[in-house]
């Protein structure tokens, strides 16, 4: 992705309302993943990507896993995981 950055440095901004936004998307993301039963053993901002649209890109595909219904505690720990990653 020709204009993306690693999350980590996408995501801070001084601008309370952008880094908001930014959030959301990203936890939008998360849900229609899991929504579509789709799931990553590995998520963390280091296999994240932002572009220049705001859109996010995986970069480490290994850790997904297809057909299966996160339960509440796999997802807040997949949650954990990510904000312990920045």
């Amino acid at each position: 992705v020709a204009d993306a950055v690693e999350l980590p440095d996408a995501i801070p901004t001084h601008d309370p309302h952008t880094l908001r936004r930014r959030i959301d998307r990203l936890g939008q993301l998360l849900a229609c993943m899991h929504d579509r039963q789709l799931a990553h053993r590995d998520l963390k901002a280091a296999n994240l990507l932002m572009d220049s649209q705001e859109q996010f890109w995986f970069i480490d595909l290994v850790g997904m896993e297809c057909d299966i219904a996160p339960s509440t505690e796999r997802r807040l720990r997949d949650l954990t995981r990510l904000a312990v990653s920045f």
